[in-house]
């Protein structure tokens, strides 16, 4: 099993599309759905361990980690694509 990181990539994303293009940043918020999608299913598969595991415990300890970044990145994804659509609307 992999440890988990430190923080979360989406603040270096965030940063980095702050100063790039309408199509740069959907393709963060892109990515960061993406993201997400991947922390669901480590939650779905920790779950699935949880329980043809001696010690469960720290396979939904996992799951618990991977649906709160998959949450986060999520709302990143929104938040992205929003800004995105801002700053499409105020080109036009």
């Amino acid at each position: 099993m992999t440890a988990a990181p430190q923080r979360s990539p989406l603040s270096c994303r965030r940063t980095a599309a702050g100063r790039q293009s309408v199509e740069a940043i959907r393709a963060a918020a892109a990515t960061a759905a993406l993201v997400a999608l991947t922390y669901d299913h480590v939650a779905f598969t920790a779950e699935h361990a949880a329980s043809d595991a001696d010690a469960p415990q720290r396979h939904r300890d996992r799951a618990a980690w991977a649906r709160r970044y998959a949450a986060e990145e999520r709302r990143e994804a929104l938040y992205t694509w929003a800004r995105a659509a801002a700053l499409e609307a105020a080109v036009d």
